[in-house]
């Protein structure tokens, strides 16, 4: 998922600002140091309701979770883990 988001903002400039679903945060933190260094802002463990910050770049959250304010500002981009999770884009 993070190979995907560095693929897609290979033209963007500054950091990538990511929320993600809580349980993740400690293990992206690792993958996104290691492996995409100075790419992605450090995620932060915020249980926020996906789309009332919009200052995201991309949001990855679980199925479960309330996706109607997300509508108005990003898309949904791809599905992971059989479409448990999925990852939405900034609408441009």
């Amino acid at each position: 998922m993070l190979k995907r988001i560095a693929d897609e903002s290979k033209n963007k400039t500054g950091r990538i600002k990511l929320h993600t679903f809580w349980l993740f945060v400690g293990a992206m933190n690792y993958d996104m140091e290691k492996k995409y260094p100075g790419m992605f802002d450090p995620l932060e463990d915020t249980r926020i309701t996906p789309g009332m910050d919009t200052s995201f770049d991309f949001y990855y959250i679980s199925v479960s979770e309330n996706t109607d304010t997300l509508s108005l500002h990003y898309h949904r981009d791809t599905d992971f883990t059989g479409g448990s999770f999925i990852l939405f884009k900034k609408n441009n």
